[in-house]
């Protein structure tokens, strides 16, 4: 039972440094529009816990990580992404490496966002996946991710800085 228990733990906590090693990696920029359901826009970096997003998703938690630094990104009307954030592109899931070719820029903050009901957000007019988006990959997928974002007390609050992630 006590190895169990310790591997459970161990797991938790390798969730958790999953999130800082990988999430300075990817997302998107916080300056793109999304339209809520009241017609209304909101920058991405001011959406909160509650909005309801024009597909009826309600965001639960927007994830805000810290990078700080010049990296290579694909910019897809206005907006910034990581090379291999999923997007809509031509009606079908693709990697925006293989739309556009990258630039290097520098990134004070990548987004994300948990919904309910929902797990893709339209940021000007391109469709991108959100957290626990159940499929397109192996953790940022599931609810790992999810659940190592629930240890966050922040988490409750609709918002959750990520101020240091690890650049390994």
């Amino acid at each position: 039972m006590y190895v169990i228990n310790l591997l459970l733990v161990l797991e938790e906590q390798l969730n958790l440094l999953f999130l800082l090693i990988a999430f300075p990696r990817g997302c998107f920029s916080g300056n793109g529009k999304v339209e809520l359901k009241n017609k209304t826009f909101k920058n991405v970096k001011y959406l909160i816990k509650g909005d309801t997003l024009k597909n009826a998703a309600i965001v639960i938690c927007l994830i805000k990580i810290k990078v700080n630094k010049i990296q290579p990104v694909i910019e897809l009307n206005n907006v910034y992404y990581s090379l291999k954030h999923p997007v809509i592109y031509n009606e079908k899931w693709a990697y925006p490496i293989d739309i556009k070719s990258p630039k290097f820029t520098y990134v004070d903050y990548w987004y994300n966002l948990v919904l309910k009901n929902g797990h893709s957000v339209k940021i000007n007019d391109i469709e991108a996946v959100t957290l626990g988006h159940n499929g397109l990959h192996p953790y940022f997928g599931t609810n790992k991710v999810l659940n190592a974002l629930k240890k966050y007390k922040e988490y409750a609050d609709g918002k959750i800085i990520i101020k240091k992630a690890l650049n390994i």
